[in-house]
This record gives structure tokens, C-alpha cells and sequence, in this order.
């Protein structure tokens, strides 16, 4: 993983959805290359550009709860953003280690 989607966002990975809402308006408000070509300046123009790129980035897939409970995980992969049977594997996988994890506490508790 390149960008730390959440520092692209300025947020902490305890945010909730509306934190997450509200501050990629600002920014993709702020960044819009449509906005920012009044400027002239074909370089910030370009920079522009970019950090609304990472800001669309970010809020994808942090917007979206299984992505960003992979990602949160590490284990995102942005190439599979289509391949729904990776997610669901996974989260099939991780839901019965967790079930694992809980019968093994209760029994040891006994």
C-alpha cells in the first residue's frame, strides 16, 4: 500500500462515516482541477490534479465497509477492487478464526 488513505483524508482510523463524508468535501472541493485551472498556473494545476486523484482514492475505498475493513487489515489490494470472491473468502475465513477464537475462550474458561 502506497498512501495511507486515511492521512490522504486528514482522519484517524477511528472515524466515523460522517467524519469520513465531511472531510472528503472539503478536500475534493478544495482540490478540484476545475477550480484550481483559475489559477493559470499549469503546475499547480498538475499538483491539483493528483491530490484529488488520492482524495477520490482514499474515500473509495474507505467509504465502502468491506474494502475498508481490508485495508484496514492490510490486505487491500487496489487491483482487486472487482473481484467480490476474494472479499467474501476472506471474510468467511477471518469469521470462522474469529468463532475459533471464541469457543477456544470459552472452553478454556470452564
Amino acid at each position: 500500500m502506497g498512501n495511507d488513505y486515511y492521512a490522504v483524508l486528514g482522519l484517524k482510523k477511528e472515524c466515523t462515516e460522517t467524519e469520513l463524508r465531511n472531510a472528503y468535501k472539503k478536500l475534493a472541493l478544495k482540490w478540484h482541477p476545475d477550480r484550481c485551472s483559475a489559477s493559470g498556473n499549469s503546475k499547480f494545476v498538475d499538483e491539483a490534479k493528483k491530490k484529488f486523484q488520492a482524495i477520490q482514492e482514499a474515500y473509495s475505498v474507505l467509504s465502502d465497509a468491506n474494502k475498508r475493513f481490508l485495508y484496514d487489515v492490510g490486505v487491500y489490494d487496489s487491483g482487486d477492487d472487482d473481484d467480490e470472491n476474494v472479499i467474501t473468502l476472506f471474510f468467511y475465513i477471518y469469521s470462522h478464526v474469529e468463532s475459533s477464537k471464541s469457543c477456544r475462550k470459552m472452553y478454556a474458561d470452564t
